[in-house]
């Protein structure tokens, strides 16, 4: 028998050595040709030798040949074997290359109700086929697969699904991805052991909602993650979050929000020894428009100086001596102006009066589109929340809510026989029992809570955190504030009462379905004969 060495040349092996021996040594040296002749003209040859031809025929692109030696192997071995298992999975291999996908995805199922989860090829395997089962169809129909497929828990779901969503969104199949990030929060715990697998989740959702074109949707994501953080005392995973936000609150634009949690990553960064993270911090602060020129000149020099310090361990590393350049250019130009003729002198204070009179511009431009936002909020005649506002935190509630399940409660308020009061007391004297009430509406709730008026006499509660049981108190606290109030002294001989439709149920798909519900348990307490609570029990105040 006769072997090459790497410069081509054949030596004589030793007549003793066993084939797959000879056929390795020939691989080693890079023959790999000469390595398959070897075992092909074996005439006896162990398992890992015929293991190692099926190999060496697939290399070579003799995938069929391949096939049909591990065919040949498994026809040997019981189905559970360690060995079975390796083969199978070669054989899957060689399959999937020559293009028979229905074959491969078949063995690759009954190899995945064969193996153990604990099995560190099981996950692997688990989400080859999942992969291709998300591509091939709609989410539903990969769940049922899935649910009967994955031998594991909740946590071991959670990091599946996790991985499944990366994939989807790597193939720009964001829908996809989103609904399997959101799927995997759903199955894990909000206790401090699982903080960093949801704060991964939450960072995918966060970063499918700024590939879609719905970067303000990424900001509570982050903002969830920073508390919990704070729950477990990681300081780094608080910065790093803000610096996320940042980035998302510059490219909307929001300056002054990305300037404040830049503020609050720097001085973090610096009492808890963090400089690669204020680096960071920083430079994105040189992106806020919002600051002045000297603002930036100073987070420049910060950074430059960050850079002097820790050559090369930021993540956004630049050439040290163009920014030493740049740098020094700022800080001359002062100077250099100073030298210039008191024409051009003069010409630069005009230039910083008229940037410090944009600036002031900006500033009380940006005040005044506030104001019209929160008038745009606001319901001219009793100051509550207007249906505006309602339905925009409605909307952000309640995709928190079915993130964490907690408890959430809606209630639609109605004034019994209010058109009476305008019949016949004036409509001036109704407007003022609607400025009562919604005063009373204010005093009897939560920080957390939200009023707003939902329209005429018509009101709406919304109530995080809140039960069915909690809810019907919150109404029965409101029903005693109205029956104290001295309502004889704008109306003799008459008092206010009003109708309450309470909606808790978490599970109902759209914001929609949930006010229809309210709806309906308000018609139902009018029907009853008003000044009565209805919810979900159909109990009656």
């Amino acid at each position: 028998m006769m072997s090459a060495d790497p410069d081509g040349f054949l030596f004589p092996a030793p007549l003793n050595m066993d084939p797959c021996a000879q056929a390795q040594l020939l691989l080693d040296i890079g023959a790999v040709t000469e390595a398959l002749k070897c075992l092909e003209t074996a005439e006896h040859l162990s398992l890992p030798g015929l293991e190692l031809k099926a190999s060496l025929l697939h290399q070579l692109l003799r995938s069929s040949e391949a096939l049909e030696v591990v065919q040949h192997l498994l026809q040997d071995l019981p189905e559970s074997s360690e060995d079975a298992v390796r083969l199978q999975l070669k054989a899957i291999e060689i399959l999937q290359n020559l293009g028979d996908f229905q074959e491969a995805r078949s063995r690759q199922m009954t190899l995945i109700q064969q193996l153990s989860h604990e099995d560190s090829r099981y996950l692997t395997l688990l989400l080859d086929v999942c992969s291709t089962l998300l591509l091939q169809s709609t989410v539903e129909d990969f769940l049922q697969v899935f649910d009967h497929l994955a031998r594991l828990n909740d946590l071991e779901k959670a990091r599946v699904l996790k991985e499944l969503g990366d994939v989807m969104c790597s193939v720009k199949r964001y829908a996809h991805g989103l609904r399997l990030f959101q799927m995997a929060l759903r199955l894990v715990p909000t206790n401090n052991e699982n903080v960093q697998q949801r704060v991964e989740i939450l960072n995918g959702i966060a970063g499918v909602q700024t590939w879609t074109s719905h970067p303000q949707l990424a900001l509570p994501c982050y903002e969830e993650n920073i508390q919990m953080y704070q729950q477990i005392g990681n300081m780094q995973g608080q910065i790093q979050q803000r610096l996320n936000i940042a980035k998302v609150a510059i490219n909307i634009p929001r300056y002054r929000y990305a300037e404040q949690v830049l503020n609050e990553a720097i001085e973090l960064a610096k009492q808890h020894h963090f400089p690669q993270l204020a680096g960071q911090a920083h430079w994105l602060m040189m992106n806020v428009r919002s600051l002045t020129r000297n603002a930036v000149l100073d987070h420049l020099e910060a950074y430059v100086h960050f850079e002097r310090e820790h050559p090369g361990s930021s993540a956004d590393s630049h050439d040290p001596i163009r920014l030493q350049q740049e740098l020094r250019l700022h800080q001359q130009n002062g100077d250099y102006q100073k030298s210039l003729r008191l024409e051009l002198e003069s010409a630069y204070r005009k230039l910083s009066a008229l940037n410090e009179e944009r600036q002031m511009l900006y500033e009380r431009l940006e005040r005044q589109a506030e104001e019209f936002e929160r008038l745009a909020n606001t319901d001219p005649l009793t100051g509550l929340p207007n249906r505006r506002l309602f339905f925009t935190q409605f909307e952000r509630e309640y995709a928190r809510v079915q993130r964490t399940c907690e408890h959430f409660s809606v209630v639609l308020m109605d004034i019994d026989h209010f058109k009476s009061v305008n019949d016949t007391y004036s409509h001036k004297t109704g407007d003022l029992v609607l400025k009562i009430v919604s005063e009373i509406l204010r005093q009897d709730r939560r920080g957390s809570d939200l009023v707003a008026r939902y329209g005429g006499e018509e009101f709406v509660m919304l109530l995080p955190g809140a039960d069915t049981s909690g809810a019907r108190m919150v109404c029965a606290r409101i029903q005693k504030s109205l029956q104290d109030y001295p309502w004889n002294s704008i109306m003799p001989e008459r008092s206010i009462t009003m109708s309450f439709g309470v909606c808790s149920n978490t599970t109902l798909e759209s914001i929609d379905q949930v006010l229809m519900q309210a709806d309906e348990h308000l018609y139902q307490a009018k029907a009853a004969g008003r000044n009565c609570i209805v919810s979900e029990e159909m109990q009656h105040g």
